[in-house]
């Protein structure tokens, strides 16, 4: 008999009162089908298959309790599957459906040829006793594919009340100990597009085991061909499934599992670049496939980039050297997903590698190949690298002159507040003030109201302090240009300096500083720790009245990270030293490494003697 809780077969029999379309009894011994099938019989979106044509003595005979009591059969987890992700081999024929659809094969045509997410659950509802680990993997990729389509559907409290796709969370539970790696992976990305989460603590035991399985996968692939790693979509993950699990981790904001993630991509990832081909991934099927194209390179920068989390230099100068050498092959949001993490990370590409993402990124913009999004993230991206190479410097000129182009100039029109914000800002940085970009950008932004931003949110927060920023900028350097610009509105000029004049208030102490501190006074030289200037708008670390300096204890955020290009400051420092030059004060900077160096040879005071001494002359 199949067992069904009291609350359960209450319902049973209230539905089936109510036009007959709640229980039937199954052969002639009247054992009543369990809650799963009971919901797909009377649910209004289900399949409209009377539900006795459902019911069989077959499901009877291989019905199981289980201890939740809301899922009684184990679904034919031995059988064996075709190709990994795809149509699996027609295994033993079922009788889930009296005269109805028969073996793996014909489920798997269903799901994918369902037209939209009602029509693929109700093949679950009537097909799931007969679904192996590739019908299940195909139903949940294919349902996120189509929740891609219609949004509408991707709505968490529907998503966990619908009963058919409880059905789809068991079926993925009890399976995850049987699907391949291709499969695990698939259902894995689906939960993150359709930002989905099993009820109760299935969806962390999902998870968690999930991630044990593809790395002790990806450990035997290392382990099995030594110097190199197997291959084996099967048996041990791809680059494409390594990269779509840690976005759908990231994205997910499952830091743990991301990171654990990411240290194993780095580790298998120089060996799986051997296989990189540009030229594949422009179709589906073939990013689907498991190969090493541009879209796994980036997917893991983009990831990294998130999590904050930086591969390492070998990692990400590796990954530079490919793309530069198939920049060409990157689609429009890859190539931006990639300077934004170069950017996020503080890794410089390297004058080289820069000059190709540029002149790459010009040729397309003319083309109007980004949208307002990608436009105004890569803007301020490549706005933080500095360009002191001539080719870069090149480059760059390449960049600016294509922001004055038709189609980049219409596309200000499509500019959120945060798409303006990082536009200004990073013009502003790139000394584009007197460009027409600049200039059409900064109209745009007049138009904004307070009640249409509000300035509620940290990233309208964000946004009203970089055009803040732009702003003091525009000032500082081309005060000309300003005097032909319409006035910042009055509600964002009134709550962007309010808020900045707060945070440089509000700057702290560093050990650093202290140190710097305690010398000067040995040395007999006045100054001020963490002072503004007289406007209120920039902070200083320590102030030297008499000389009017600013010495600017620089930790290693104010630098590239990489230790392969030396030493390179980002923008952000240059732009410090021009807004405190346009307030009569000099900025020095103090870099964290030389005075460390200085401090281990025992010439700290010296250090501080020689900048005092040169500003005193």
């Amino acid at each position: 008999e199949v067992a069904v809780s009291p609350m359960r077969w209450s319902l049973a029999l209230g539905l089936a009162g109510a036009g007959r379309r709640g229980v039937s009894r199954c052969g002639s011994r009247g054992a009543f089908v369990q809650s799963a099938t009971v919901w797909t019989a009377w649910h209004p979106t289900a399949c409209a298959v009377p539900f006795s044509h459902r019911c069989s003595r077959s499901f009877q005979a291989s019905a199981v309790t289980t201890s939740s009591g809301s899922f009684t059969q184990r679904p034919n987890a031995n059988a064996k599957s075709g190709k990994s992700g795809g149509v699996g081999k027609k295994g033993t024929s079922h009788t889930g459906t009296g005269g109805g659809i028969r073996g793996f094969v014909e489920i798997n045509k269903r799901i994918i040829t369902s037209a939209d997410a009602d029509a693929l659950l109700s093949v679950v509802a009537t097909e799931w006793r007969g679904m192996n680990t590739v019908n299940v993997a195909t139903a949940w990729h294919r349902l996120a594919k189509l929740a891609k389509i219609n949004r509408s559907f991707k709505n968490k409290t529907k998503m966990t009340h619908d009963p058919r796709v409880q059905i789809l969370e068991r079926l993925a539970l009890q399976f995850v100990e049987d699907f391949d790696c291709m499969n695990l992976t698939n259902v894995v990305w689906s939960l993150a597009v359709l930002e989905h989460g099993f009820g109760g603590t299935g969806g962390s035991k999902f998870l968690n085991r999930a991630l044990e399985r593809i790395v002790e996968a990806a450990k035997r692939g290392l382990s099995q061909k030594k110097g190199d790693y197997l291959v084996d979509s099967k048996n041990t993950p791809s680059a494409q499934s390594l990269s779509n699990l840690l976005w759908a981790f990231t994205t997910m904001r499952l830091t743990a599992h991301a990171g654990e993630l990411a240290d194993l991509i780095v580790e298998v990832t120089p060996f799986l670049m051997r296989g990189f081909d540009p030229g594949r991934g422009t179709h589906t099927q073939e990013r689907e496939s498991g190969a090493f194209v541009p879209q796994t390179i980036s997917n893991q920068l983009w990831a990294f980039a998130v999590l904050k989390k930086h591969p390492g230099d070998l990692h990400f100068d590796l990954c530079g050297r490919l793309i530069a050498e198939n920049v060409l092959n990157f689609k429009p949001q890859e190539l931006t997903n990639i300077v934004w993490a170069f950017c996020v990370l503080n890794h410089f590409p390297g004058d080289e590698i820069l000059v190709s993402f540029e002149v790459e990124i010009a040729r397309r913009a003319v083309k109007g190949e980004f949208n307002a999004q990608n436009l105004s993230t890569l803007i301020l991206a490549l706005s933080s690298f500095p360009h002191d190479d001539p080719a870069s410097r090149a480059s760059l000129s390449l960049v600016m002159k294509a922001l004055d182009t038709d189609k980049v100039l219409a596309s200000v029109e499509r500019f959120n507040f945060q798409d303006t914000a990082n536009a200004l800002f990073g013009a502003a940085q790139m000394g584009g003030f007197a460009s027409f970009f600049f200039k059409k950008t900064w109209h745009h932004m007049c138009g904004f109201s307070n009640a249409a931003v509000q300035m509620e949110t940290k990233e309208q927060l964000s946004g009203g302090l970089m055009i803040y920023n732009s702003f003091l900028l525009l000032s500082a350097v081309a005060p000309r240009v300003q005097l032909n610009l319409p006035a910042m509105p009055a509600w964002l000029l009134a709550g962007a300096a309010k808020r900045w004049s707060k945070q440089a208030e509000n700057g702290t102490v560093s050990e650093f500083q202290r140190d710097v501190g305690n010398r000067l006074t040995g040395l007999g030289v006045a100054h001020a720790t963490e002072v503004t200037t007289s406007d209120g708008n920039m902070s200083m670390d320590i102030f030297l009245p008499q000389l009017n300096i600013s010495l600017e204890c620089d930790g290693p955020s104010h630098f590239c990270v990489n230790a392969n290009v030396g030493k390179v400051p980002l923008v952000r420092n240059a732009t410090r030293a021009a807004l405190l030059g346009a307030r009569g004060v000099h900025a020095v900077s103090l870099p964290w490494d030389e005075w460390a160096r200085a401090e281990d040879l025992g010439e700290c005071d010296a250090m501080l003697a020689d900048v005092v001494g040169r500003f005193r002359e």
